[in-house]
């Protein structure tokens, strides 16, 4: 009802009875328009504050029944939030992005059902969920986790690529050296056959691959004289694709038996995020063993493989651990991983 007094004669029929917020709201531009010198207000009431209104003031929903709608809403509210975040602007990722949209529209379209459509079982007493609802929360739950995978590689991105060396007393007075660079250290999630499923947190996962050199015996003068390469063992990870050993996918062997200096990974194509090296040096701490990695400052970071020339002036094994993660979880074109060398073999 809107209070008309003060209004011209013409607007007296507002006053006559109730009217739905649309037509009340309709109604007062009108009013409020050519006021000719007199002043006059509009006031929108609910119809429960009327005195003498005969109407009851308050509707009968189940508390569960409201926490639920008021659930729905909110995410229906994070879900509009979320397509405006990067990751739901890459051309990858469109079926993410459509999920999330249809979500949105079936949201629209049945929220005025929505207390008529939540039930409570009559046996257990709870909410059953509706199909509504599932879709708007599986909906939440693949969107936030696209965000998670954005905001995890964005981190490894930012983070410094400075390699750093540390060393511990190991055994027999020798050290134990280590040689660390980008994001390592996750949390095992799962043990897999060739490789183990880390997290650094809800929805920060990567990949750990880790293996053991054969012990490395420094050559003697004559050989050293007489060797093809001065180049010393090198370990790799590298990354092949599976047509080349017949579509078989995980680790594979590289003719050296059981043990060998290369990790080869048949699958798709990884971006490493860290890594670390080890071994056991029976030699004085200063200069210690020295590594090389011919990758400039990169150190390897964002790169699909890694490969590390050792020191053999002492008999040692050496076992590297490389963290990664596989490029098509993370394709992200704002972060411009593309700009960083990517190597193939």
């Amino acid at each position: 009802m809107i209070e008309t007094y003060g209004c011209t004669a013409d607007a007296s029929y507002l006053s006559n009875g109730l009217l739905s917020p649309n037509d009340a709201l309709a109604a007062l531009p009108k009013i409020l328009t050519d006021p000719k010198g007199t002043p006059r207000i509009g006031i929108l009431y609910h119809y429960s504050s009327l005195k003498g209104c005969n109407l009851s003031r308050s509707v009968t929903v189940h508390s569960d029944v409201f926490a639920k709608i008021h659930e729905m809403r909110d995410i229906y509210d994070d879900l509009q939030t979320y397509l405006e975040h990067p990751a739901f602007q890459a051309e990858y990722y469109i079926r993410d992005a459509e999920r999330v949209r249809s979500a949105i529209r079936a949201f629209e379209k049945k929220r005025k059902n929505l207390v008529r459509n939540l039930k409570l079982d009559r046996k257990s007493k709870r909410l059953q969920d509706t199909d509504l609802y599932a879709q708007i929360a599986e909906a939440k739950y693949k969107a936030e986790a696209l965000m998670r995978r954005h905001e995890f590689i964005a981190g490894v991105k930012a983070m410094p690529r400075k390699v750093s060396r540390t060393s511990n007393l190991g055994a027999k007075d020798s050290l134990i050296f280590f040689w660390e660079g980008g994001k390592v250290g996750g949390r095992l999630k799962k043990k897999m056959k060739h490789y183990s499923e880390v997290t650094f947190g809800p929805g920060f996962d990567a990949y750990e691959a880790e293996w053991e050199s054969p012990i490395v015996t420094p050559l003697n003068p004559f050989m050293k004289k007489f060797s093809r390469s001065d180049h010393p063992d090198q370990m790799n990870f590298i990354r092949i694709d599976p047509e080349e050993v017949n579509g078989e996918k995980g680790r594979v062997g590289d003719g050296n038996d059981k043990e060998f200096f290369n990790f080869r990974l048949a699958g798709g194509k990884v971006y490493v995020i860290g890594w670390t090296l080890s071994c056991i040096w029976d030699g004085k701490a200063e200069p210690g063993p020295v590594i090389q990695l011919d990758d400039g400052e990169n150190n390897f970071m964002l790169s699909d493989r890694l490969s590390v020339k050792l020191d053999t002036s002492r008999p040692t094994k050496w076992h590297c651990r490389i963290t990664f993660v596989f490029q098509s979880k993370y394709m992200f074109p704002d972060l411009k991983l593309d700009q960083v060398r990517v190597y193939s073999f």
